[in-house]
């Protein structure tokens, strides 16, 4: 593993080593505390003007084992849902991706059914596209 890179998550890109001039590699990491028997959204990320988002993928962990419930968003549209303990690869192939345009927002939401507080922690990844 490319322990300690700045670029870490540009390398780690599923499906897309390769970038047109117009593409940048894009990545969304956040950390949230979450109390117990409540929710948060962890990520929630608008796409910039002159932009498209190919989201291909994301990981979501809890800092003890315990059940924890995931949703993904693309505006208010529920385009995954799951339940997960510690570590969760949110299964999206980058050959059949999200597709997001200037505007829309994702948003990883997460709910902590147990007794304890949490820390999740998520990261999305993909890459943006530039329109002119």
């Amino acid at each position: 593993m490319a322990s300690g890179r700045p670029d870490y998550w540009y390398g780690m890109l599923p499906g897309q080593s390769v970038f047109l001039e117009t593409q940048t590699p894009w990545y969304v990491y956040n950390s949230v505390m979450v109390g117990y028997k409540e929710g948060a959204a962890v990520i929630t990320y608008t796409v910039p003007e002159n932009r498209l988002l190919y989201l291909s993928g994301g990981f979501i962990g809890s800092s003890y084992p315990g059940e924890r419930q995931m949703q993904l968003n693309i505006d208010f549209d529920i385009v995954f849902r799951a339940r997960f303990s510690d570590v969760f690869v949110i299964p999206i192939a980058p050959s059949a991706g999200f597709y997001l345009t200037a505007g829309q927002m994702i948003t990883l939401n997460v709910v902590n059914p147990d007794n304890y507080g949490d820390v999740i922690e998520a990261t999305l990844f993909g890459y943006l596209e530039e329109v002119t």
